[in-house]
C-alpha cells in the first residue's frame, strides 16, 4: 500500500513535469527515497552520490566530478501545507501559462484543484506514521538543491519518517 502511493506521487510528478508545454523552461520534478543514516546532511550527499554515480555509468561522455561540498540550508518546517502549497502553485504555473489561463478561466481553478490533491497525497503517504519535515528555498526559490544541480530556481523538501529521508524537488533547470 506504501509503496503504491509512493509511485503515486512520483507519477504525478512526472505527469506535470509532461504537461509543461506552454513554457520556454524545463523543470525537475521528483519525490525519491534514501535509508537515513542519522545525519541529514550526510544521507543527502549519500543519495547525491548515488545519483552521480547512476549518471556516470548510464550517460555517454559524462565526465563531471562528484560535488562533496554543496551549501546545505534546510530548515525545520511547521506550516507544511502553507509552504507546500505555495511552491506548487510557483512550480506548476508553468504548466498553465498566463496567456492560456486567460482565455480558459476554468484553468486557474484546475491549477488549485491539482495542488490541493498532490498536497493530499503526501499528507495521505505520511499519514500513519510521524514524520519530521525540512525545507529549503522556501523565501527566494534558490534551494540547496537547485544550486547543486545549477538550476535557475528550486525548492525542496526533506521528510523524516521510519529511518527514510523522502525528498521532494521542485524546480526549474534552464
Amino acid at each position: 500500500m506504501r509503496e503504491d502511493k509512493f509511485n503515486e506521487i512520483k507519477g504525478f510528478l512526472k505527469a506535470f513535469k509532461c504537461l509543461n508545454r506552454y513554457c520556454n523552461h524545463g523543470c525537475s520534478f521528483y519525490f525519491d527515497s534514501i535509508d537515513y543514516d542519522g545525519d541529514l546532511k550526510s544521507t543527502l550527499l549519500c543519495y547525491l552520490r548515488q545519483q552521480y554515480e547512476f549518471l556516470k555509468n548510464n550517460m555517454v561522455n559524462y565526465n563531471h566530478e562528484f560535488k562533496k561540498i554543496f551549501n546545505f540550508q534546510f530548515k525545520p518546517v511547521s506550516n507544511l501545507e502553507d509552504i507546500l502549497s505555495k511552491g506548487l502553485e510557483y512550480y506548476f504555473l508553468g504548466v498553465f501559462s498566463n496567456e492560456y489561463t486567460e482565455k480558459y478561466s476554468y484553468v486557474s481553478e484546475r491549477r488549485k484543484y491539482c495542488t490541493t490533491s498532490f498536497i493530499k497525497m503526501v499528507k495521505d503517504f505520511f499519514t500513519d506514521d510521524p514524520v519530521e519535515v525540512w525545507a529549503s528555498g522556501t523565501e527566494n526559490y534558490a534551494s540547496s538543491l537547485t544550486e547543486y544541480y545549477c538550476e535557475c530556481s528550486g525548492m525542496d523538501f526533506i521528510f523524516l519518517c521510519n529511518n527514510k529521508l523522502y525528498i521532494l524537488h521542485l524546480a526549474i533547470n534552464d
